[in-house]
């Protein structure tokens, strides 16, 4: 199980997230689920259960909503990936649990 959060800033999160995804990106050896907070931050009870569900399985897939607008394209179906839940702090500095075991200490 991931560890629990305090409440969310989303505003913050917006300002770092896609930095780490970045640092996964060129540094971690797998594709990842990534979900960041702030530390602060409150992970959502379906956050949660979808990170647990990637870490069990390895695998994630999502239709994307066809609203009339849009849309990158129709389905995402990853496999051998990993669930990162990241906590980070305004100056950049992240704890992230990976497969809800692991943890790694970041700086974006």
């Amino acid at each position: 199980m991931f560890p629990d959060l305090p409440r969310k800033n989303n505003r913050r999160e917006q300002k770092i997230d896609g930095k780490v995804a970045k640092w996964f990106e060129k540094n971690h050896p797998l594709s990842v689920l990534l979900e960041v907070k702030m530390k602060g931050g409150k992970l959502a009870d379906h956050q949660r259960k979808l990170l647990d569900k990637v870490a069990t399985t390895g695998k994630f897939s999502y239709k994307f909503p066809d609203g009339g607008r849009r849309t990158p394209l129709d389905i995402i179906v990853a496999k051998n990936i990993d669930a990162v839940l990241c906590v980070c702090t305004e100056d950049g500095k992240c704890e992230c649990t990976i497969n809800n075991n692991h943890v790694i200490n970041i700086k974006v």
